[in-house]
C-alpha cells in the first residue's frame, strides 16, 4: 500500500464537524460544574457525586486532545472559538493549562519516544505499576515534565505560554479556597481535588504509557503501537487505536477504530507492533 492510498483511507474518516467531542468537551465540564449544587443540596449523594465527578475528570482531556490539533475548528475558521473553548474548558478540572500544554503535546508528536526530546518520557517504565508511580511523580513539587530542557526551547512564547499557565492553575486553587471558605469544603474534596488525583495517574497511564510502551521505538509505524486492552476500549479511553492518531491527527477519537481496521494491511506490512489488537 503507497502513502497515497493511505492518505486517501484517512480522508474518509476525516470529517464532517465533529459533533461528538464538542457535545463531549461542553457537556462533561456543564455536568461536573452541576455535581456542586446538586450534591450540595442533597438532590444526589455524595459518594456517589465523587464517582462521576472522577469518570469525568478522567475523561476530560480527550475533547481537549481534539482540540490541540485543531480537530474542532482550524485556525482562522468560522469554528475557531468553539475548538478553543472547549480546549480550554474540558481540561479545567484537572488544572491543565490547555495553551502550554498544547505547544508541549505538539512536541511529543514531533519527538515520539525520543530520550530528551520527547516531554511523555518520563512515563517510560517496565510495568503499568511503574507507569502509575512515575505519573504520581511528575506531580509532585520540583517535576518539571513537559518543562524539561529539550523539550520547548527557551523564548518570548514560551514564556507568555508559562506565566498564562500560571494564571490558569492559581485561578483553580483560588476557585477551591473560596468554595471551601463558603462550607463547601466536603465537595471540593470529593468533586474535585479526590478525582484529579485519580485523573492525574489514569490519564497519562492510559494515554501515554500504554499505547507507546516500552517508549524505545523511534519512526512513523514503530513509535506507537496497537494493543489488545484487558479492560476493553472505552475504559482504555480508546487508546487502543491510538497509532492511527499519530499516523494521522486529524482523524478524531472516534473514527480512529474503523480507520485502523481499513489501515491494518499497511500496519502490517510496516511491522508496526499491533500486540493482538
Amino acid at each position: 500500500m503507497s502513502m497515497k492510498e493511505e492518505r486517501a483511507i484517512a480522508q474518509k474518516y476525516i470529517g464532517p464537524f465533529p459533533w461528538f467531542m464538542v457535545i463531549w468537551g461542553l457537556g462533561g465540564f456543564l455536568g461536573w460544574v452541576a455535581l456542586f449544587p446538586l450534591v450540595h443540596l442533597g438532590f444526589i449523594p455524595m459518594w456517589l457525586g465523587c464517582l462521576l465527578a472522577t469518570v469525568i475528570l478522567c475523561y476530560s482531556y480527550l475533547p481537549s486532545h481534539e482540540a490541540q490539533h485543531g480537530n474542532i475548528g482550524r485556525p482562522n475558521t468560522r469554528w475557531r472559538w468553539l475548538n478553543e473553548t472547549i480546549g480550554h474548558l474540558s481540561i479545567f478540572p484537572i488544572l491543565l493549562p490547555y495553551r502550554l500544554h498544547r505547544a508541549i503535546h505538539l512536541k511529543h508528536h514531533a519527538n515520539t519516544n525520543h530520550d530528551e526530546r520527547d516531554p511523555d518520557i518520563y512515563m517510560r517504565a517496565d510495568t503499568i505499576w511503574g507507569a502509575m508511580y512515575n505519573a504520581y511523580l511528575s506531580k509532585q513539587p520540583g517535576r518539571v515534565g513537559g518543562l524539561a530542557d529539550g523539550v520547548l526551547p527557551d523564548s518570548a512564547e514560551k514564556t507568555r505560554l508559562v506565566t498564562e499557565a500560571l494564571i490558569v492553575t492559581r485561578i483553580g486553587w483560588l476557585v477551591m479556597a473560596v468554595m471551601a471558605w463558603n462550607g463547601m469544603a466536603m465537595e471540593v474534596l470529593l468533586l474535585w481535588w479526590v478525582p484529579r488525583q485519580i485523573a492525574g495517574i489514569y490519564i497519562p497511564v492510559t494515554l501515554s504509557w500504554a499505547p507507546h510502551h516500552p517508549m524505545r521505538d523511534q519512526g512513523r509505524y514503530k513509535d506507537t503501537r496497537g494493543w489488545k486492552s484487558p479492560v476493553g476500549t472505552v475504559l482504555s479511553a480508546g487508546m487502543e487505536y491510538h497509532l492511527v492518531h499519530h499516523l494521522f491527527p486529524a482523524i478524531p477519537l472516534n473514527r480512529t477504530p474503523a480507520a485502523y481496521r481499513e489501515l491494518r494491511p499497511l500496519l502490517e506490512q510496516q511491522g508496526t507492533p499491533l500486540d493482538g489488537l
